[in-house]
């Protein structure tokens, strides 16, 4: 059998298959999507923070400080570092 939806034609496995026969994996799936899309927002912010043109100077040198420190730390430090910096009225 085939069902029509907003202009394509499905077979009966291709629907089950977009519609989703598990409900609680679908519901799982989209809060890990909902989570890594609110972890790369948070992210696009501390980039915004670091490539901004700060005017105060104390901020500059924090922001050097940050940057030149990456290589050698993990994300989570680095990610700490910068909300902490963040929060200092830059």
């Amino acid at each position: 059998m085939l069902l029509l939806r907003q202009g394509y034609v499905y077979s009966r496995r291709i629907a089950e298959r977009v519609r989703g026969t598990n409900p609680s994996a679908d519901a799982d799936e989209w809060h890990q999507m909902r989570d890594l899309n609110r972890e790369l927002r948070a992210d696009a912010l501390r980039l915004r923070w670091l490539a901004a043109d700060h005017a105060d100077p104390e901020v500059r040198e924090r922001v050097r400080s940050i940057c030149q420190s990456i290589p050698v730390r993990g994300i989570g430090g680095v990610r700490l570092d910068i909300d902490a910096n963040m929060g200092r009225g830059a």
